[in-house]
């Protein structure tokens, strides 16, 4: 959880046009909030196998995704059974903030980012949750590879 950790000290110094309050946990982002409420989900996913590296080297894939989700308030934030998409777009450019922030970080701690053909970067929200839970929910998918000293 070393990387998650990593990125959610990164990230929680950095403004992406609205605060964000960073959290590592373990992705409970499939439950529609409860309260009106902003959270920054961080976390790591383990996504290959794991492999002796070099002598006294560890090596396995990891992902982080990264969750930014809002529950809109009936009363203030939608018109029509819509919500403004003016606040939407906050959250919008608050997601494509932080991926160029995270593709720019090429390397943290002991990670490295690594795509390949069948593992991107990948963005995307969640229309049912907006539609239907008047959540907004945003992932970023980012793959890294780890190398850990077995020391």
């Amino acid at each position: 959880m070393d990387l998650a950790d990593a990125i959610v000290a990164d990230l929680a110094g950095q403004e992406f046009g609205i605060v964000i309050p960073w959290e590592r946990n373990y992705g409970d982002w499939d439950l529609p909030l409860t309260k009106l409420e902003l959270r920054g989900d961080v976390v790591q996913v383990m996504d290959g196998d794991v492999q002796l590296g070099t002598r006294g080297t560890l090596e396995f894939e990891a992902s982080i995704v990264i969750a930014v989700r809002k529950k809109f308030d009936s009363q203030a934030d939608i018109e029509a059974g819509r919500i403004y998409r003016s606040e939407i777009d906050k959250l919008v450019n608050a997601m494509e903030a932080v991926l160029v922030h995270v593709a720019k970080r090429r390397q943290i701690d002991d990670a490295a980012y690594k795509a390949d053909k069948s593992k991107q970067v990948r963005a995307w929200h969640d229309r049912d949750a907006l539609r239907h839970n008047s959540q907004f929910t945003g992932m970023i998918r980012v793959p890294y590879r780890v190398v850990k000293s077995l020391a």
